[in-house]
């Protein structure tokens, strides 16, 4: 890192200020992206638990395959903005 760089850097800032806005949306809608694909493998761990007999807050199969399917619908929907 030297100064060169971080004047490269700040040029780049300047150009993303027009879509600030855009850019900063883009970001939040990355994350939760990102933290509700996270929760499809816990979820999924949940699911064969419970087909194993242990009980967990839904003690249907049928219905914690629904909630990953909403979960896969809702991380859809944060990938697609």
């Amino acid at each position: 890192m030297n100064k060169q760089n971080l004047s490269k850097l700040g040029g780049i800032f300047r150009f993303l200020m027009p879509y600030k806005l855009a850019f900063i949306s883009g970001l939040v809608f990355l994350l939760f992206s990102s933290l509700t694909l996270l929760t499809f493998p816990f979820v999924a761990g949940k699911l064969i638990d419970t087909a194993q007999g242990t009980s967990w807050i839904v003690n249907d199969v049928n219905s914690i395959a629904l909630i990953l399917i909403g979960i896969l619908a809702v991380q859809s929907i944060f990938s697609f903005f």
